[in-house]
């Protein structure tokens, strides 16, 4: 295996065998006229996703193993719904994500949702209030952690659902020494930009954003005001003659939150959310971190009796103290 040349041998003799069996199962006559049939198509097909996704082709026309990650890579071929994920950057696993709302006051499970590995932190959490709100629970707010931060998020859930979401604002990309975009003071209702040294600019182009209907907003300075300012060499590139600010879409909205997270009443109003741990960790000790059954609808299920078990407890507990009470 350490021969480069024999890896490469038994690798394309892999590919070639997994290509050559897909083929022929494919063009079996009424294969798919038994559900054996209809199960070794379905495995063909992840067999030759698989192929695609982890092997590449070398300069001598060499089936070798790719030295990149597929986007959105299947692991297995028993679970083809799992993929790979990250608890920090150092540990990483394989499988499913379980998202969990629950009230902090009571300590009742109001949602679960499992996804895949790869899928964002906050992505489900606009499906979980949704989920909450038709179960006619009423959500005043939320607190998440860092990943629930981002300022898209915040204005779509207050508008689509009135709820205000309370969060770390996530920190910005550090660029060396350059000035950070929050070193800029920008005037929403005028239009202008103002740099740390004090000039001004409403020059501005606006530019396609990651989604089509969210555009940003770029000001510009004046190249000789760049070249002559004391604060060139921390402030712009060194590639280029002047500087210019990139805003995010919702600029505005992410300014206010980092002013109101600064605030101690803000931060004390969070705190309680660490309280909110102990749930996850009842759901934790009774399975909900083990899989016990191959894909994504069997993990949904088994989380859901995870949460319905958990609630039990927590009624069957308060019914116990008001009859000791009563007694």
């Amino acid at each position: 295996w350490r021969s480069e040349d024999a890896r490469a041998k038994v690798v394309t003799e892999l590919a070639d065998a997994a290509v050559r069996v897909s083929e022929a199962v494919q063009q079996t006559a009424g294969i798919q006229r038994s559900r054996e049939g209809r199960e070794a198509l379905q495995l063909c097909r992840r067999l030759l996703r698989v192929v695609e996704q982890d092997l590449e082709t070398d300069d001598q026309g060499r089936c070798v193993v790719a030295r990149r990650v597929a986007e959105n890579r299947m692991v297995s071929l028993k679970d083809p719904s799992a993929r790979h994920g990250r608890k920090t950057r150092s540990a990483s696993f394989e499988g499913f994500k379980l998202h969990v709302l629950g009230d902090l006051v009571s300590g009742l499970i109001a949602a679960v949702f499992v996804a895949p590995a790869n899928v964002a932190d906050n992505a489900p959490m606009h499906k979980l209030v949704a989920r909450t709100r038709r179960a006619g629970l009423e959500i005043g707010r939320l607190l998440g952690d860092t990943a629930y931060g981002p300022a898209r998020d915040r204005v779509k859930l207050r508008r689509e659902q009135g709820v205000r979401v309370l969060a770390p604002v996530p920190s910005p990309t550090k660029r060396g020494e350059r000035l950070p975009k929050e070193s800029f003071a920008v005037d929403f209702d005028a239009g202008t930009a103002t740099c740390p040294n004090g000039v001004t600019t409403a020059t501005q182009t606006v530019v396609k954003g990651a989604r089509p209907d969210e555009p940003s907003v770029v000001y510009h300075w004046a190249a000789t005001a760049c070249m002559t300012c004391p604060l060139r060499e921390v402030c712009c590139p060194p590639d280029r003659k002047k500087r210019s600010l990139l805003l995010h879409p919702y600029e505005q909205e992410l300014r206010a939150t980092k002013a109101e997270w600064a605030k101690e009443t803000e931060r004390k109003e969070y705190r309680p959310r660490a309280q909110f741990e102990r749930v996850n960790h009842l759901v934790v000790r009774h399975g909900g971190r083990q899989a016990r059954a191959w894909g994504l609808s069997a993990a949904n299920l088994q989380v859901h009796v995870i949460a319905m078990r958990c609630n039990l407890q927590l009624l069957a507990e308060v019914l116990a103290g008001k009859e000791q009470r009563a007694a």
